[in-house]
């Protein structure tokens, strides 16, 4: 089965972020979703599951920690990826 790639770019809020962000999947409906933080030099700086409700949204918290700058985001679910970028202030 071969995977889809999506933007959410506009589904990625508040951005830039502070402490957390909300991430929207149009179509995704609800269930677990594995979501990455990537720096600017490709390395992983963070990873959790989320559990998105039924609209498809769900917040990541703890990104307080990360470095200010930009991040990719990628997000995993029922067989798609879904990549964004958000800024950390």
């Amino acid at each position: 089965r071969r995977q889809r790639q999506m933007c959410i770019r506009d589904r990625l809020y508040p951005n830039p972020a502070t402490d957390y962000v909300n991430i929207t999947l149009s179509g995704a409906g609800s269930g677990s979703a594995d979501v990455v933080f990537y720096d600017s030099a490709a390395r992983q700086v963070m990873k959790t599951t989320a559990e998105l409700d039924a609209s498809g949204t769900a917040r990541i918290d703890g990104i307080s920690g990360l470095t200010p700058g930009a991040y990719t985001v990628s997000v995993k679910q029922g067989g798609n990826t879904y990549k964004g970028t958000v800024l950390k202030r």
